[in-house]
């Protein structure tokens, strides 16, 4: 099976783009990574403390890995405040950026 991240790897999501340090943990369906943001105002090109975040590559299988991801993107979003739990059942990962 072929990563996707990992360490050193510049990755873009949703136009943005963040450089891969280490791997924080692993799951049944996913992994998480710690990553610096690399093009934003505090970014690591900036020579500015360096912003980190949380990467989670998912790789769902089966359509219950797939209701779960999506559940947890609606706990993180309704968590910011962004929207209520429920909302975007029925969007795909596309509209969530």
């Amino acid at each position: 099976e072929e990563l996707r991240y990992g360490p050193g790897l510049e990755v873009e999501i949703c136009e943005r783009r963040f450089r891969c340090t280490n791997i924080l943990g692993r799951g049944s369906y996913s992994e998480v990574w710690r990553a610096e943001v690399l093009d934003s105002d505090r970014g690591a090109d900036s020579g500015d403390d360096v912003r980190e975040v949380a990467l989670k590559e998912v790789r769902c299988m089966t359509q219950s890995e797939l209701q779960q991801a999506i559940f947890e993107v609606q706990v993180l979003l309704a968590l910011e405040g962004s929207v209520t739990p429920g909302s975007i059942a029925d969007s795909s990962a596309d509209d969530v950026c």
